[in-house]
């Protein structure tokens, strides 16, 4: 196995030194940029942000309480899970120790390793119904009937409470996506191939702008993200950028960079249009600025 595993990875660290640098990728920097600054959360302490939106629900407490039954079963009896749930417990160590800032979809790798103890945990109920009911006296073809008769009715109420939820989380996306296509599609349209957009989520308007993206957060320009410390703000590394770079145009939720809007647009930039967020079911207007280079 572990000869395996440095013929699929080594290859590839020899090619990022060479070709990049680096076999470490730049948005790692970013993200523990990101992590130091103020306004952040890392991720160790976000685990704890986030559990407690899922603790609201009676579905997740249920499944938390099996997984702690499935730590215990698989110290005491099911050792061969140890391995795999070693894994686990090393990525969240790993993603701690390095300091990066908290986003929600960091912790997906966790959600196999919490499943494995849910099960581990239905094991041990099944088990410890078992050997009550015998020390009981009740006989092995009962015991073993009446346990495997709650063990499926638990599992029936996992299933539907678990489909409801996955069902109300399909009733909420992301609102972001609909409103950040139209910037993106409207810049690809209207602006020159060789124009320069800055913005502060870079994803999905520079996938639909087909244009170079200068990105506050630093995940593109490794340069800004030295800017985010302690004491900073997205909004400092987005005035940083804008004079560093000077990017042909500018993509900016309506109020949220207020030092930037009230000082450098006015003499700078000019309204080119508005994307008005209520048509996307997004929370605000996003504007989008054309400087003085395509004036």
């Amino acid at each position: 196995m572990a000869l395996l595993f440095i013929i699929l990875t080594v290859p590839w660290l020899v090619f990022s030194w060479v070709y990049f640098g680096s076999p470490l990728p730049a948005t790692l920097a970013t993200k523990q940029h990101q992590g130091l600054m103020s306004i952040s959360q890392r991720f160790a302490p976000g685990l704890i942000t986030i559990a407690k939106g899922y603790a609201s629900h009676w579905i997740y407490r249920l499944e938390t309480l099996l997984a702690l039954g499935g730590v215990i079963w698989a110290i005491w009896k099911k050792h061969s899970w140890i391995l795999v749930l070693s894994w686990t417990a090393l990525y969240f160590l790993a993603y701690a120790v390095l300091g990066v800032t908290r986003y929600f979809w960091y912790y997906a790798p966790l959600v196999p390793g919490f499943v494995i103890l849910i099960g581990l945990g239905l094991t041990l109920i099944y088990e410890s119904l078992t050997a009550i009911l015998q020390w009981a006296e009740t006989s092995q073809k009962i015991a073993l009937t009446f346990a495997n008769i709650s063990i499926a009715c638990l599992l029936i109420v996992l299933l539907l409470a678990q489909g409801q939820s996955a069902q109300r989380l399909k009733g909420t996306p992301d609102t972001r996506i609909a409103a950040y296509r139209a910037v993106g599609d409207w810049l690809r349209t209207n602006t020159p191939l060789n124009a320069s957009v800055g913005a502060l989520e870079v994803g999905i308007i520079g996938y639909y702008a087909q244009r170079q993206m200068v990105d506050f957060a630093g995940l593109i320009q490794p340069e800004v993200a030295l800017q985010l410390q302690k004491n900073t703000t997205y909004e400092d590394a987005a005035r940083w950028s804008v004079g560093q770079y000077h990017p042909d145009y500018l993509v900016l939720l309506d109020g949220f960079f207020p030092s930037l809007e009230g000082e450098y647009l006015p003499n700078t930039c000019r309204l080119e249009k508005t994307i008005v967020g209520l048509s996307y079911n997004y929370a605000g207007d996003i504007n989008i600025y054309a400087c003085k280079s395509q004036q």
